[in-house]
């Protein structure tokens, strides 16, 4: 399985911690090190020259040494309950994720085999995602799992990724509705990763004012239903933060070079960007 490339953290708990209020600022920095060390390896060394070459930046044995107490040892390796712990929830749901996305993909395939699939390749759900909650009659995406292989997520699993990620349900639910009716292809492209398009989603929902109703049939606004819509500048404040710390920025520490679809979805937010500047210099005149 390919290594989880970082670890939940936790302000509250880590702030509110005894053990680690207790460390001096010299030392927390370097359990912070180690932590991160002991997550991309799984282990450190039980060996405190080895572990002060580990913290850098002039860490000494003794400063090894105390560090090492935050740890648990286990022979010749010091281990991390609670990283373990989370290392193994993210695996768990990897795998139930892979093994829905897998059932998802033979169910899709099954539909198409049998002429439930429209002109444009999408599947002919529409009928059964507007079904209401409860409702025994399922669509392939209501049995599905998330994944990050480009197979359908239900959509409670869109909303519950959604309010992870601060995104308002009913704007989760119509960005699901969407691809549901799109056959999930943007064009003719799959795909591949639904999470990353939802974080987009989130991204334009909030450079449009974060409206928390969905907008009337009757073409009502957002400010029409008693949620204003957010003043241009703001919404410029919004996606140039959204940018500083986007994972298609090459300047960004959050940059992920593997991830084309990153930097496709940032030249999008830069363009939209420059064009809300615009906007606002036209308004100035």
């Amino acid at each position: 399985m390919k290594k989880i490339p970082a670890f939940q953290f936790y302000p509250a708990d880590w702030l509110s911690s005894q053990r680690v209020a207790l460390l001096t600022l010299e030392e927390e920095g370097a359990y912070i090190r180690l932590l991160c060390y002991c997550w991309k390896n799984g282990e450190l060394p039980n060996d405190m020259e080895q572990l002060a070459k580990l913290i850098g930046k002039g860490g000494s044995v003794l400063l090894a040494t105390k560090v090492a107490t935050m740890f648990q040892a286990d022979g010749c390796r010091l281990l991390h309950d609670r990283l373990d712990a989370l290392r193994s929830e993210r695996e768990q749901w990897l795998e139930k994720s892979r093994q829905g996305g897998l059932a998802s993909a033979a169910k899709r395939a099954k539909q198409r085999e049998t002429g439930k699939t429209d002109s444009k390749g999408g599947c002919d759900l529409v009928e059964d995602c507007l079904q209401p909650k409860g409702n025994t009659t399922t669509s392939s995406s209501s049995s599905s799992i998330v994944t990050h292989t480009g197979e359908v997520p239900s959509r409670d699993e869109v909303v519950a990724y959604g309010e992870m990620i601060g995104l308002v349900e009913w704007k989760a639910e119509d960005w699901w509705l969407g691809m549901e009716t799109k056959g999930w292809h943007m064009g003719a492209t799959e795909v591949r990763n639904w999470q990353a398009g939802l974080t987009r989603a989130k991204q334009y929902w909030e450079a449009d004012g974060r409206p928390m109703q969905r907008p009337g049939r009757n073409g009502t606004s957002p400010a029409a239903n008693g949620t204003r819509t957010m003043p241009i500048w703001k919404k410029i404040l919004v996606i140039t933060e959204s940018l500083a710390t986007h994972p298609g920025n090459k300047e960004s520490t959050y940059y992920q070079q593997e991830r084309p679809e990153a930097r496709a979805e940032y030249r999008k937010l830069k363009t939209k960007l420059k064009e809300l500047k615009a906007e606002e210099r036209a308004e100035a005149l």
